[in-house]
């Protein structure tokens, strides 16, 4: 095995290097494929790699100390909707939003004609934006 550590050492697969062992016995004891087991080992990988994302920037935030929502004392304050919290948190909310910009490309004393000019996925709009003389944005 000293081989095959120095060889995912050098790849820097060391969340790989952590879970192969019991890996391995798994897949002899499940008869697992080769595509299976594959896929298992290397979302130990990522799973570690993720971890260490969470870590580091939880160290760059600088934060005084690490609290969850689990730790959080609702009876302090009854008011707060402890669903619409939970569901911030995970952050949903983001993905369902449509973002809607327009431009006010010409203005006169009675009407301003607005022109759409981007939405989130779209590429084609930040090519054909220029700068106007003022932007509205909304979500929805």
């Amino acid at each position: 095995m000293s081989q095959l550590d120095t060889t995912l050492r050098q790849l820097r697969l060391s969340g790989l290097l952590q879970s192969l062992g019991v890996r391995l016995q798994e897949a002899a004891a499940a008869r697992l494929g080769h595509g299976e087991f594959l896929e298992l080992i290397l979302q130990d990988e990522l799973n570690v790699r993720h971890q260490r994302m969470l870590a580091r920037r939880t160290k760059a935030a600088g934060f005084r100390a690490l609290k969850s929502l689990e730790d959080f004392d609702w009876q302090f304050n009854p008011s707060i909707n402890r669903k619409q919290v939970f569901e911030l948190a995970t952050g949903t909310y983001s993905a369902k939003a449509k973002i809607f910009c327009c431009s006010a490309l010409r203005a006169s004393a009675k009407r301003i004609w607005p022109k759409p000019c981007a939405t989130r996925r779209s590429s084609k709009a930040r090519k054909s934006f220029t700068a106007p003389s003022s932007i509205w944005c909304a979500t929805s």
